[in-house]
């Protein structure tokens, strides 16, 4: 019987290390949980804006390269500035300027580019937008040869 007392003292011994360990690991998961799903959010805010800014330049490109039969959209131009881009269609026409999020900025002061009726670009063909929170960053290029536009994160 005295055996079976010391055992039972064990086994309560063994229960509360168990349950040390078990909410050690629990506490270690949720700060590693915390830890990466921070950058997440920030690098998902910053993929998100650049492809809004992709496609407004792929709208712009599609502007010039239909322009040939309208004279109004012929000079469609896109302009990144350091917090906001532009859009200009044709000389005279729809100015729209969009606010790009408060910790996402543009790694140039102004940075340009328009099109030709091939839909290839004259000037400008690579752009960097950054995270200032985070300092990611992601890269904007058009190719001069084709005019295709892709992005991929630096």
């Amino acid at each position: 019987m005295a055996y079976h007392n010391f055992h039972i003292g064990n086994k309560d011994g063994y229960i509360l290390v168990e349950w040390l360990i078990a909410l050690s690991l629990i506490i270690i998961i949720a700060l590693m949980g915390a830890m990466i799903c921070k950058p997440i959010t920030s690098s998902t805010e910053l993929n998100l804006c650049t492809q809004e800014v992709v496609y407004t330049i792929k709208k712009v490109q599609l502007w010039s390269m239909l322009g040939h039969r309208n004279e109004r959209m012929s000079q469609g131009e896109f302009i990144l500035k350091k917090s906001s881009y532009v859009i200009r269609e044709g000389y005279g026409g729809v100015y729209e300027e969009h606010v790009l999020p408060s910790n996402i900025e543009s790694m140039h002061i102004m940075k340009r580019v328009y099109f030709s009726a091939y839909g290839l670009p004259y000037d400008g063909t690579e752009f960097i937008l950054q995270d200032t929170r985070t300092g990611t960053k992601n890269r904007i290029w058009i190719s001069v040869q084709t005019g295709r536009i892709r992005w991929e994160q630096m």
